[in-house]
């Protein structure tokens, strides 16, 4: 009698030991399986520009190329009047969203050049971007974040004295910081389009 009373006990402890090994492995395989059907699942919008943009710009269109060649041309490296970015032109108020994750380093008005402009650092591929020639008001504020898709400014007006509204995108390696990038500090923009994984 005391022989089956003790052995009970010892019978039940066993089946409540099993039921919790079935129940945390439930639970340990439970957000293993959702975590399997995340990673499986397509990329969510974000992970990609809006419809009906070029270079993240509103019915943008390339309207002068890097490096491009332009007689007369001021803003060249040490004189060589070639054009240090990639110009996109949109029409304005025309909305340009961010690239990819980063944050705002620096903003300011230089009439004689890039006029109303931002500039970006994106620490994941540690590269920096000037958007120059932007709608007055549109700059978001230093240490402002932003992640891919959301919007970064607004194409800026021909008030400026520009040919055409467009927005001027120059590219540079590292953290540029506040000043905006210049002439012989620059690379072309696509380096750092490509090295965010944005489709060619």
């Amino acid at each position: 009698m005391l022989g089956s009373v003790a052995g009970e006990p010892r019978r039940t402890l066993a089946a409540v030991a099993a039921a919790v090994v079935m129940v945390t492995g439930l639970a340990v395989a439970s957000p293993a399986a959702s975590a399997s059907t995340a990673v499986s699942a397509p990329p969510v919008a974000a992970a990609e520009l809006p419809a009906g943009t070029w270079w993240g710009v509103q019915g943008g269109v390339t309207t002068s190329n890097y490096n491009e060649y332009f007689p007369g041309y001021q803003f060249g490296c040490n004189g060589d009047q070639r054009h240090k970015g990639v110009d996109v032109g949109a029409p304005t108020g025309n909305q340009v969203y961010a690239w990819g994750r980063g944050r705002v380093v620096g903003r300011g008005y230089d009439p004689g050049g890039y006029n109303r402009w931002i500039q970006v650092y994106f620490p994941s591929v540690d590269m920096s971007l000037t958007l120059g020639h932007l709608l007055d008001g549109s700059e978001l504020r230093v240490g402002t974040t932003f992640t891919r898709g959301a919007l970064w400014a607004k194409v800026g007006t021909r008030a400026d004295g520009l040919n055409h509204a467009h927005v001027h995108f120059r590219a540079t390696r590292g953290n540029h910081g506040a000043s905006p990038i210049g002439p012989c500090e620059d690379m072309n923009p696509f380096v750092l389009w490509d090295a965010l994984g944005l489709p060619s």
